[in-house]
């Protein structure tokens, strides 16, 4: 029977934190990538549909994390998310960081062609 509690080990919770083991994808893992932030280290999450796109980002060493959550699909957080942490950890904002550069831009599809109830 359930109590309405739920426990979680340590161990899952600080292994679902990591990098999968033997995947091909070594910046990767349980849903979080892995990078430098201008010398940084860090985890992040990034998604979005026509209607919202959200950016979460952790420094572990830092033991700082920082979320950025639009109702627009037309708001960039990822750097927005980026710039707040340039204002917290004094870092210079001068140069362009992006997360990821796509390998080839597809066609624009606006929201009124997005079918669905959000």
């Amino acid at each position: 029977m359930w109590s309405g509690e739920t426990k979680f080990k340590k161990n899952i919770i600080a292994e679902s934190q990591e990098t999968i083991k033997d995947f091909q994808f070594k910046n990767y893992g349980y849903g979080l990538e892995f990078g430098k932030y201008k010398d940084l280290e860090n985890l992040f999450h990034e998604g979005a549909t026509g209607a919202w796109k959200a950016t979460l980002i952790r420094f572990p060493k830092e033991a700082v994390s920082m979320i950025t959550l639009t109702n627009t699909g037309k708001s960039i957080p990822s750097s927005k998310t980026r710039q707040m942490a340039d204002v917290l950890f004094n870092l210079p904002s001068t140069e362009t960081f992006l997360v990821t550069e796509p390998s080839a831009i597809g066609n624009y599809i606006g929201e009124n062609n997005l079918l669905g109830t959000y």
